[in-house]
């Protein structure tokens, strides 16, 4: 079976969907499926490294736009005039190159995992008349996701606090639904690579180091990178106590930083940032003891590649959704209430959240890595008090799911457990039979939430299994009585019960797997059902609460 997996996301999100990959390759009667993998231009060679992919087909974007703008600018002194025919020139060119992908790997079936608009229009282009699941779209063009782990993605995004899964676990689970726990791990680099950059590093390096920490000095965004003073603080220690040269990576957009860190820097580093391209950065990793980065691609191939990686979570980023994937990892982020921050949001702090992380607390855990093989040997004697960061070991739940285990006394912390007690029940709901009654197991952790946190969520459960309960009598009432005055009430509700929910931050992935569930019906039996197994979900919820 060929299937067409299209991810048109960035660096990290396509070394991310590594494990999904996998689920797709195994079919059920135990052969091998053909994955080709449809990825961005510039990120070929992080599709390559994708294991089980034997097809790669980038899509030429910057070609398709170019044709497409030709028409929007006036011609050039003598030129003929440019109309919409060059706007059909890049429809055309995307047209020619989807029929090759339809006459050289012929689709199956077509998975897009890629939350956007386009990617969905693309992916039903590709599919044709196969079948196309993921992020779709509907008979009537609208945005439709095939599964409810796939609307999680959508929903999740909008609220921080309502994120408790790994990316790539949300992957594989709109991948495969009935998907087991599954490596996430990439292609690795030849040893001949690897031993060649090492000498690279050894010549450039000076000093006689023992061996080499990679970090990653960059992030996507200003607002989620660590201070270059901190980076060269721990790189200085490092050097000191175990004779490891910091090697810098990066973009040559991100040039000013290691110059940053050359003004600061008290021993010696190797600078590759703007020289390396992706196979070289794999390699410099591969070479490398340990990774300590910001939540960047960087990290998430360093992890694929099983080098160990100490991860530097700040502002919107947090670990329990892009955290680098279990392993032998570990990650930081600030222990400040107002993290993680929601997007699009300015920081009314001054970006506290940058000091709260120390390089004391980050070099405390890499030396234990590096001398006892440990996150846990971490000593925070030498560390401000109060710490000021939540220090999580990435692991496994019981259920297969990448899990974080706090080493900083934060597992009984009011957010820990809303994250854990949302991952107990989503997990069971979003595979949940339709027209079933919704029966999660106990939640045997222990729950103190906060008081704020408690009454917030008490109240929010309350109005809406008071929307619930109105919806069900009135579609008990339309049975017996189906008027329209009748009709026309629980049809407002429904809309009422909709709004409602999507204006709770608190149960944003709920909101809009409802929203997906009841676009979906089109018989009122199945619709009621629906309701009550949402019904079903907000009672065991509330029953938990003060």
């Amino acid at each position: 079976m060929n299937i067409l997996v299209i991810n048109l996301t960035r660096f990290g999100d396509l070394l991310q969907s590594a494990a999904a990959v996998r689920v797709l390759a195994h079919s059920d009667n135990g052969e091998r499926n053909r994955i080709g993998v449809v990825c961005l231009e510039n990120f070929i060679a992080g599709a390559e490294l994708l294991p089980g992919v034997t097809d790669i087909y980038p899509l030429p974007a910057a070609k398709i736009m170019n044709l497409c703008n030709a028409g929007k600018l006036p011609p050039p002194a003598g030129a003929a005039a440019k109309g919409p025919a060059a706007w059909l020139g890049g429809l055309g060119c995307l047209h020619e190159w989807a029929a090759a992908i339809g006459d050289g790997f012929a689709p199956d079936a077509v998975c897009n995992i890629s939350p956007s608009t386009p990617s969905s229009l693309l992916g039903r282009l590709l599919a044709g008349t196969s079948p196309f699941f993921g992020f779709t779209l509907d008979e009537f063009g609208f945005a439709h996701a095939t599964s409810l782990w796939a609307s999680f993605i959508q929903g999740a995004s909008s609220a921080r606090v309502t994120s408790p899964f790994n990316i790539v676990d949300l992957f594989r689970k709109v991948a495969g639904p009935e998907s087991a726990r599954t490596e996430a791990s990439l292609l690795p680099v030849p040893e001949s690579s690897v031993a060649a950059m090492r000498e690279r590093l050894l010549s450039l390096a000076g000093g006689s180091p023992k061996g080499f920490v990679t970090l990653q000095l960059g992030a996507s965004a200003d607002i989620r990178r660590w201070p270059v003073a901190s980076f060269a603080a721990v790189g200085a220690a490092l050097w000191r106590e175990h004779r490891l040269c910091p090697v810098l990576v990066g973009t040559k957009s991100e040039l000013a930083l290691g110059e940053e860190y050359a003004a600061r820097a008290t021993g010696p580093f190797v600078n590759l940032m703007g020289k390396t391209g992706l196979t070289e950065l794999a390699a410099a990793l591969a070479a490398s003891s340990l990774c300590i980065s910001n939540d960047t691609g960087t990290l998430h191939l360093a992890s694929g590649l099983s080098v160990p990686v100490l991860g530097i979570y700040l502002a919107t980023a947090q670990p329990w959704d892009t955290g680098p994937y279990a392993g032998d990892n570990c990650s930081l982020e600030p222990e400040l209430a107002c993290h993680p921050c929601d997007f699009g949001t300015s920081c009314p702090n001054g970006y506290a959240c940058h000091r709260a992380v120390t390089p004391e607390v980050v070099f405390a855990l890499a030396d234990a890595k590096l001398r006892e093989n440990v996150w846990d040997a971490a000593n925070f004697a030498a560390c401000p008090t109060p710490l000021g960061a939540r220090v999580w070991k990435s692991t496994y739940d019981a259920f297969g799911f990448a899990d974080l285990c706090s080493l900083s006394g934060h597992e009984k912390e009011s957010r820990t457990q809303w994250m854990r007690l949302q991952r107990h029940l989503y997990r069971q709901f979003f595979d949940k039979k339709p027209g079933t009654p919704f029966t999660p197991a106990p939640f045997t952790a222990p729950l103190s939430l906060d008081p704020e946190t408690g009454t917030t969520l008490a109240r929010a459960c309350d109005e809406i299994l008071a929307l619930f309960d109105a919806l069900l009598q009135q579609a008990a009432m339309l049975a017996q009585t189906p008027l329209p005055p009748v009709r026309d009430r629980f049809f407002r509700t429904w809309h009422r019960l909709a709004a409602h929910l999507r204006s709770q931050p608190v149960f944003a992935a709920i909101a809009f797997s409802w929203q997906t569930e009841a676009m979906g019906q089109a018989e009122m039996d199945s619709a009621i059902a629906l309701a009550r197994q949402y019904h079903d979900f907000f009672s065991f919820l509330r029953s938990l609460l003060p």
